[in-house]
């Protein structure tokens, strides 16, 4: 699977050490909505995030998942 530089995506933070000892189960298991702007090795992309996250902006495709957006629903009422 690829994805093209300029998709969202949502970003797994099951694994990263959580601030004041937190449990990762007691958090979100993914955040985001964070823009793909390199990918510079196949299965490896690097997003765009917030200056306050601090981690290495570049992660293995297992650690995303697409952003599908509601407009591609198939249940959705077209606006006329």
């Amino acid at each position: 699977m690829e994805f093209e530089v300029g998709k969202h995506m949502w970003l797994n933070i099951h694994d990263f050490k959580m601030p004041n000892g937190l449990a990762p189960c007691f958090t979100t298991k993914y955040v985001g909505l964070y823009e793909i702007v390199a990918n510079p090795q196949p299965n490896v992309y690097t997003l765009k995030l917030p200056t306050r996250f601090v981690a290495h902006p570049t992660f293995h495709i297992s650690k995303l998942k697409l952003f599908l957006n509601d407009e591609k629903k198939p249940n959705q009422k077209q606006k006329m």
